[in-house]
């Protein structure tokens, strides 16, 4: 085996693992949204009037899965059409506005 395709499949290897990184914290994120999610919806449901910290708590709570299945779609799929590529860098350009925003209103 030349020295060059021992580089390449090393390079493989490494973009494989960095694979592995960027999903398995979305993995332990999930577990853990299931296992607050009885408690988030008692809380919430428990009064009646939404106030500033509910309105920006849903936002917040749930833009991450936008976030975590393009993030996912990124690592598994190899070869996208250019359309998807836009797509997906559309929805985080909203979640960095949205997060630019909410930082606009809690500092106020």
């Amino acid at each position: 085996m030349s020295g060059s395709s021992f580089a390449y499949f090393r390079w493989l290897y490494q973009q494989q693992v960095i694979k592995y990184f960027r999903v398995a914290p979305i993995s332990i994120w999930v577990f853990d949204f299931f296992l607050t999610l009885e408690d988030e919806i008692r809380l919430l449901t428990r009064t009646k009037h939404w106030g500033l910290t509910h309105v920006l708590y849903i936002p917040t709570r749930y833009f991450p899965i936008i976030g975590s299945v393009c993030a996912v779609y990124n690592a598994l799929v190899t070869t996208r059409p250019e359309e998807t590529c836009v797509a997906l860098y559309r929805a985080a350009e909203s979640q960095c506005y949205y997060l630019k925003y909410k930082r606009s209103l809690v500092s106020c």
